[in-house]
């Protein structure tokens, strides 16, 4: 456990270094990729595109980009998951953990949270953050992940990392976070799971440089 919280503090004081840094060197001119929001893809396997979800401006100034998109996807089944894609190439703080949006209005409690295999084992990483969250009108499972260039990662931390050093560089770099979540009103979060889990390796199967 100590060798743990040691190395969580010698991560936390390489990011807050970076940071500065990165303030430093702010004046540098930097090549910065365009920030449209993501093309939600029309179908995923045997789920289609049922709806685009409208994204409040005012959030969309909160996050400090226009880079987002949320769709409804539903299948001959009549099931149904949500996908939500936010991308950055010259904020970083337009991307943060998921929970914080969940659990942000105060009347909701997070019953679980962890990391599941949710990508296909061909990939280097298999792994993704989980989450189910209790509300007043039901619950919310999720899956969600980050991108760092072409590689992918479920550690918030190792992706803000990543657009830190980038940015030293002076090298473009964009980032994603990407979220598949289910809300429904009975709990049965291990169905929704799987469902989700589905979702998940058939648009990364589909889609393997999760490129929106």
């Amino acid at each position: 456990m100590a060798h743990k919280k040691n190395s969580l503090t010698v991560s936390v004081i390489v990011l807050l270094v970076a940071n500065l840094l990165v303030f430093h060197l702010s004046g540098m001119n930097r090549e910065t990729l365009s920030e449209t929001p993501p093309r939600l893809p029309e179908s995923v396997r045997e789920w289609g595109l049922a709806r685009e979800i409208e994204i409040p401006a005012e959030f969309l100034e909160i996050l400090g980009t226009s880079g987002a998109s949320l769709g409804e996807y539903r299948n001959e089944q009549g099931e149904s998951v949500l996908l939500y894609i936010i991308k950055t190439s010259s904020r970083r703080a337009s991307i943060h953990p998921p929970e914080y949006c969940f659990l942000g209005g105060g009347d909701r409690e997070l019953l679980r949270k962890g990391l599941t295999e949710g990508l296909p084992r061909r990939q280097a990483a298999t792994k993704v953050n989980y989450l189910v969250i209790q509300q007043p009108e039901g619950f919310t499972s999720a899956l969600y992940f980050y991108t760092e260039g072409s590689s992918v990662t479920a550690s918030y931390l190792t992706q803000q990392l990543y657009f830190i050093f980038k940015r030293l560089k002076n090298i473009p770099v964009e980032g994603k976070m990407i979220r598949i979540s289910s809300p429904y009103p009975v709990k049965n979060p291990d169905i929704e799971l799987e469902k989700l889990k589905t979702f998940t390796q058939s648009l990364f199967s589909q889609n393997p440089e999760l490129q929106f």
